[in-house]
């Protein structure tokens, strides 16, 4: 889905970019673009947004969540920062600085979308709830009373003899 988003994205992109000109021609030429704009953030940001805590444990899915949404924001910054830089004064812009951003931040989309087919660098590390964490340590736990047992995994069981079963 998200390969499929940002090849949308770069596509509607490309389409403005070859398309728009200076007449406004809003049913036959912005509207059409824009829905394929739309469905490229619609098929991009719920996934994007499940994968960013899909391996996280059920207590780091708000921190998870939190980082995602941030991340967002700044991609969001990054991009109306380059969209100014690249045209400019608005009043004094032309048609073919446009057309230059739209390039543009098409090919930030699909460089974006491109990603996930580059190969993984590390192996993918499932966290487990009872994994540490090196800014939130587990607290130490309580020495195992009378018949418990703690294993290396930090669970707790008790011993069960075999006879009053």
């Amino acid at each position: 889905m998200l390969l499929a988003g940002a090849a949308c994205w770069a596509l509607a992109s490309a389409a403005f970019a070859l398309v728009i000109g200076l007449s406004p021609q809003w049913t036959t030429h912005w509207l059409p673009l824009a829905l394929l704009t739309g469905l490229a953030i619609g098929l991009t940001l719920p996934v994007q947004s499940g994968a960013a805590v899909a391996s996280l444990p059920p207590a780091r899915f708000g921190l998870g969540s939190a980082i995602n949404a941030s991340f967002r924001q700044l991609g969001a910054v990054l991009g109306v920062s380059l969209f100014v830089a690249l045209v400019g004064d608005t009043r004094t812009a032309t048609a073919a600085d446009y057309h230059r951003t739209w390039w543009v931040l098409g090919a930030v989309g699909l460089a974006s979308g491109l990603v996930l087919l580059s190969p993984r660098l590390t192996p993918r590390r499932t966290v487990r709830a009872t994994d540490q964490h090196p800014f939130h340590p587990t607290p130490p736990m309580n020495p195992p009373q009378g018949d418990e047992h703690v294993d290396h995994h930090h669970h707790r069981t008790r011993y069960q003899d075999p006879r009053n079963e």
